[in-house]
Formats: C-alpha cells, structure tokens, sequence
C-alpha cells in the first residue's frame, strides 16, 4: 500500500515538482485559495449586515460549529499526513503531525460554499451567487492543491466536504 500510494502521489505531482519553484507556487495558490474563501465569507456577512438580514445569525452559526466540530473530531482521531506514513516529497511545506482526516481546509471552504448557496437560493440575489460560484470552484481548486502538495489524503478532502455539507444540510435545511 505505501509504494501504490507513493506512485500515486508521484504522478499526481510530477507537473508541479518539475516546474522550477513549482513547491512555492503551489504553496502561494494554497494559501492564496485560503485568503480568497475566506473574503468570499466576509463579503457576503457584510451584505447581510448591510441588508439587516434575518439569514446573518445562521450563516454565523453553522460555519462555526462545523469548523469547532472538525478541529475538535480531527484533533481527537489524530489521523497521520501522507508526509508521515509515506516516504515522500511533499511540495507544500507542512510540518504538522497528525490532525489529518478531515482536511478543515475543505470542511471550511465547503461550509462557506454551502452558505452562501443557502443565501443565494433564498435571496436569489446575483452577487451572491457570483460568490457562491467563486467559492465551489476555490473547494475544488483546494482539494486538489491539497492532495498534489502532499498534506492531505484524498479520503481527508472527501470527509472534509462530506461533514461540512451534512452540517448544511441540518443546518441550514433541516432546522
């Protein structure tokens, strides 16, 4: 299972590993990536402020009890990064050990995601869903650059999106 894994994640990788300061671009778009979600988020909490919006609280609430629920969950099952259990050159930096499964990356931008779907899809407000376009194409984007920079399994990105939609489900859907 490690060579299969160690093939994989060289394949994967082998475009930005061949590029010169490959390692660093692909940081800069992961932390870039980071930025940009999270001033999706910020923008669209301003709109709601500005319009006085019933929907502000939930659109609080949920991400912050998805991104709470992840930190504690990945925290307490401290799963290993690929780095970690596989001899590997990684191409995003990372020297954390453990905290791997889910990818609170992907949880958080799909959260965000999710949220402004809701918003979007009550308000059907057109910026909204320009942001809510931006944020699904950035969770993709961040899962890749996830797994190519060598930090997250492709099973940490899954459950990442997986818990965060069930969290939008209930949160913003079901209650």
């Amino acid at each position: 299972m490690t060579r299969m894994y160690k093939e994989y994640y060289e394949r994967i990788s082998k475009r930005w590993r061949e590029k010169p300061n490959g390692s660093l671009l692909l940081s800069g778009i992961d932390n870039g990536l980071r930025g940009f979600v999270a001033s999706l988020y910020f923008i669209l909490l301003i709109w709601l402020v500005l319009n006085q919006s019933p929907l502000l609280l939930r659109a609080i609430l949920v991400p912050l009890v998805t991104f709470v629920v992840v930190s504690v969950w990945r925290a307490t099952i401290n799963w290993k990064r690929p780095y970690e259990v596989h001899d590997i050159n990684l191409l995003i930096k990372k020297d954390t050990q453990g905290k791997s499964m889910p990818s609170r990356h992907m949880a958080s931008a799909t959260i965000i995601a999710c949220t402004l779907l809701w918003v979007a899809t009550i308000t059907n407000n057109t910026l909204v869903w320009v942001l809510e376009l931006f944020a699904s194409l950035s969770c993709v984007a961040i899962a890749y650059v996830r797994i190519v920079g060598g930090v997250h399994f492709p099973r940490d990105i899954a459950v990442g999106a997986i818990t965060a939609i069930v969290f939008a489900l209930v949160g913003f859907w079901a209650i």
